[in-house]
């Protein structure tokens, strides 16, 4: 994006969304770890 000349806050915002992603995904991984522990 920074290649294409984006503007900071688009960058920003892509970023946030990757961000919320990974939260989501390891939220998931963490409660499956969790679960089959118990």
């Amino acid at each position: 994006m920074i290649d294409e000349g984006r503007v900071n806050p688009e960058i920003v915002q892509q970023i946030t969304a990757v961000r919320a992603a990974l939260d989501g995904a390891l939220g998931v991984i963490v409660e499956d770890l969790v679960e089959h522990k118990a």
